[in-house]
């Protein structure tokens, strides 16, 4: 029973060393696993900092070529400008410039190409380039002031050659040249500074991004750390919980070998009683064996015949016999115990080596579970370490968006102000501008002031506004070809919600007919409008064909629209002569009689010619605006066009938001007036025809204002933007 006891506790002893194997392959399998999903890590994130480097590496390649072009360009475009000022420094002012006419002209349209070259570049230059240049900035300032310099020597030349005074040489298209230029490096400049501000807030919103994206980085970086660090907590308590499981074992184990050793000095002592019955059991066989020869010897000397000693000696004879066997089974069964006893000796000596080996293990798994147990403190301090940390990245990461929202919003401003302040420049240079266009202000005007001051108004509401018939028969003149006008007052009346339709180069006929055919289509809407640039005189349309057709005739053709289609609403006709020959015959010069429309009429040469004291009543709703042209300052402007339509579009732009139609015509009236009062004597370097009327003798002061004004007593507004 012993034995069997010993041999079940081996088995027990051996079980914590399998599971202790088992487990110790489970966290070396489980190892491998982390570092092979390390490892794929590992590649994903170089690949990504490959892929950011190439990115890198393309943007300044394509931010270096652009930077060249547009380095390159400017340089072209300094040439060309020392090219300009050559070629106003080889002569006496305006014969140079007259006998350089072609020249300047090629070189003004390579200006403008390359200028526009410049823009593009620059747009590519700021979409690539993170800081601003510093260097480009300097190139644009430098030709924006050698620009100045052939600004004001072009001035000098003609005040030296006193051959025109100040208010007209800049109406030459000639002279205008450098000055168009100015405004468009001006423009350089202004678009230069606008992205220098979005730049500036673009590289701050990319650095508060790539900030946001590393806080995000670390803050995932900080959560894998916490999840393997608790994962580690969780390996190491087991192992702890596997020591102790073992330890507890172990020490049971140990306390079985000390009760067993204990027992070790009496087996001692019953192997030496054993050992001494053996040896008397022993002498004991040797006795009856030589007993038993002697009876032989002696029973074989007695004579064979019966008699008592004989049955004696066989007695004594089977009895040492039997003797012998009891010795021989008890001599047996002694070397059977001595033989355990012997056994169970060996296990004394392997008891006492596996007590050394257990005590030695005992005492390794107990400094195994204080090293656990410090790591897992040390794990559990750095857990709360990085979970603080990631509190302090989550804390920073709404910083980070916070600041975020403020650079937008400080941008959002940013760009609002630069926009405000382009379009305050721009209301201040006239509203038009050449890379621009037009803009219409937002209407401004409330209704219900209206309804306080009692004042009646046109109700303009429909969608569209109306339709707006523009008749240009400018093209055909020699002088011109320039479509600027007609750009301009499309842009505006389509700004402010109007249809419009086209006619250009139609003879006096087509001109009455077309006006009889466009008063029978749609006029669905809140107004319309006929606007007229036309070569003329004396209150006449001239046809391509260089016959006429009066104001009033053309205005008679719309009679059945005006009355029928149009009652109620307001109609506008816009007259705008441009100069040209004397050699136009008029068709039709009957007095003007019609039932839709009877204006008071100027009716001395005075008022016909000034026209500015005296404006007709409309008994209907029909707008009559006519500016007649006399002598060269009507010529157009080489830039802005023709300067009656340069006043009139810059006006309906700045104050169609705040006034209505008449008082914007009061406004354009007295600013033609007042730039228009010279003397007319045609200088137009024989290209332009003498636009003089026969009824203004050379030499007499006139005037190229809004020769009449008609309107009706309602006030017109446009509402823009409604």
């Amino acid at each position: 029973m012993k034995m069997e006891k010993i041999t079940s506790d081996e088995k027990m002893a051996a079980a914590p060393r399998d599971l202790r194997d088992d487990l110790m392959e489970a966290q070396e399998h489980a190892a491998r696993c982390m570092l092979v999903q390390r490892e794929k890590q590992a590649d994903e994130g170089l690949l990504m900092a490959l892929s950011d480097a190439l990115s890198r590496i393309r943007e300044r390649r394509a931010r270096e070529q652009v930077r060249l072009e547009t380095v390159t360009s400017i340089k072209q475009l300094h040439e060309w400008y020392e090219y300009g000022k050559a070629i106003l420094k080889h002569g006496d002012g305006l014969e140079a410039i007259l006998r350089f006419r072609n020249e300047l002209k090629w070189l003004k349209k390579f200006y403008r190409s390359l200028l526009e070259h410049i823009y593009k570049y620059l747009e590519k230059y700021f979409c690539i380039e993170r800081h601003t240049d510093h260097n480009l900035q300097g190139e644009l300032n430098r030709i924006m002031v050698e620009t100045k310099d052939v600004k004001t020597l072009l001035d000098q030349h003609f005040v030296d050659a006193n051959v025109l005074r100040p208010n007209v040489q800049d109406k030459d298209p000639v002279v205008s040249l450098v000055p168009f230029l100015y405004l468009e490096l001006r423009h350089l400049i202004d678009l230069f500074h606008e992205w220098r501000v979005h730049v500036r807030f673009r590289n701050k919103l990319e650095e508060v991004e790539q900030r946001r994206w590393l806080v995000r980085r670390q803050e995932m970086q900080r959560r894998h750390v916490i999840d393997d660090i608790s994962e580690r907590i969780v390996a190491v308590t087991r192992e702890m919980a596997d020591r102790e499981t073992r330890l507890r074992h172990n020490i049971s184990g140990l306390e079985r070998v000390k009760v067993v050793i204990s027992q070790e000095k009496g087996i001692h002592d019953e192997i030496e009683v054993l050992e001494l019955e053996l040896d008397g059991l022993l002498w004991e066989r040797t006795k009856l064996q030589k007993m038993a020869v002697d009876m032989k010897d002696e029973l074989r000397n007695i004579p064979n015949k019966r008699d008592y000693k004989r049955d004696k000696i066989k007695n004594e004879q089977r009895k040492a016999v039997a003797d012998f066997d009891k010795n021989q089974a008890r001599i047996n069964d002694k070397r059977r115990k001595l033989e355990e006893k012997y056994r169970v000796k060996d296990w004394y000596e392997k008891s006492e080596h596996n007590l050394v080996s257990i005590t030695l293990e005992i005492a390794d798994d107990r400094r195994r579970i204080a090293g656990l147990a410090r790591l897992r403190e040390t794990l559990e301090r750095e857990r709360d370490s990085a979970r603080k940390r990631l509190q302090d990245l989550n804390a920073s990461a709404t910083n980070v968006e916070l600041k975020l929202h403020s650079l937008h919003t400080d941008y959002l401003y940013a760009m609002r102000s630069v926009e405000q302040v382009r379009r305050i420049q721009w209301q201040v240079d006239g509203g038009v501008d050449s890379e621009r266009g037009v803009r219409v202000r937002p209407n401004e005007v409330r209704v219900s002031d209206l309804k306080k001051r009692g004042e009646p108004w046109y109700d303009m509401t429909s969608h569209p506004r109306g339709r707006v018939i523009v008749i240009n028969n400018d093209s055909h003149c020699t002088m011109y070809d320039d479509y600027r006008d007609v750009r301009h007052l499309t842009d505006v009346f389509e700004q402010l919600g109007f249809t419009v339709t086209l006619e250009e180069n139609i003879t006096a006929a087509e001109l009455e007919s077309q006006a009889s055919r466009l008063a029978e289509e749609d006029t669905s809407g809140s107004a319309l409008v006929v606007v007229v640039l036309s070569p003329g005189h004396g209150r006449r349309l001239h046809g391509s064909d260089k016959h006429g057709i009066s104001h009033r005739d053309f205005m008679a053709q719309f009679q059945n629209v005006v009355g029928n289609n149009m009652k109620g609403k307001p109609t506008l006709f816009l007259f705008m002569d441009t100069p040209s020959g004397n050699d136009v015959t008029t068709t039709n010069d009957d007095d003007f009689y019609s039932r839709f429309y009877e204006p008071d009429w100027p009716t001395n040469d005075e008022d016909q010619d000034g026209g500015t004291e005296h404006d007709g009543t409309s008994k209907s709703d029909v707008f009559v605006a006519s500016c007649p042209s006399y002598g060269y300052l009507s010529c157009k402007d080489f830039v802005q066009g023709t300067l009656a339509a340069q006043t009139f579009v810059k006006y309906l732009t700045h104050f169609a938001a705040t006034e209505d139609f008449t008082t914007i015509l009061q406004r354009i009236r007295r600013e033609l007036h007042t730039r228009s009062s010279v003397k007319a004597s045609a200088v137009c370097d024989g290209n332009c025809a003498d636009a003089e009327d026969e009824e203004n003798p050379q030499g007499s002061t006139t005037d190229n204002g809004l020769s009449y004004l008609c309107f009706p007593s309602k006030k017109l507004y446009f509402f823009p933007g409604v």
